[in-house]
C-alpha cells in the first residue's frame, strides 16, 4: 500500500511538473516570437533609412562627377558602403524570418482563440 501511494505521489509530482515546464517553454517561445518582431521592425527601418542615404550619396556623386571627381568618388563610395550595410540588414532580417518560420512550425499557433 505504501509503494502504491508513493508511486502515485511521485507520478503525480511528475505529471505536475511536465506542466510546468511546458507552461515555461510556451513562455519562452512566445517570447522569443515577441523580440524577433521587434527586431525585425527595428531592422526594416534601419534597412529603410540606409537604402536612402545610399539613394541620396548616389544621387550626390552623379551631381558631382563633372565638376569634382574626388568629392564624387567619396560619394559613390560612401553609396557602396550604405549598400553593403542594407546588405548585411536583410541577412539577418531573412536568419530571423526562417528562425520565426521555424518557432511557428514547432509550435503552431491556434487562429481561433483571441
Amino acid at each position: 500500500m505504501l509503494r502504491l501511494i508513493l508511486l502515485l505521489s511521485f507520478l503525480f509530482l511528475k505529471i505536475e511538473w511536465s506542466f510546468a515546464i511546458a507552461s515555461q517553454e510556451n513562455e519562452t517561445w512566445q517570447t522569443e516570437l515577441q523580440s524577433i518582431d521587434q527586431e525585425l521592425g527595428r531592422l526594416d527601418g534601419l534597412k529603410g533609412k540606409y537604402s536612402s542615404s545610399a539613394a541620396r550619396k548616389e544621387a550626390e556623386g552623379n551631381r558631382v562627377q563633372f565638376d569634382n571627381k574626388l568629392d564624387a568618388r567619396k560619394a559613390y563610395a560612401q553609396a557602396e558602403a550604405y549598400r553593403e550595410i542594407v546588405i548585411k540588414i536583410e541577412s539577418r532580417m531573412a536568419y530571423l524570418q526562417a528562425r520565426k518560420s521555424q518557432i511557428l512550425m514547432d509550435h503552431p499557433v491556434d487562429e481561433k482563440k483571441p
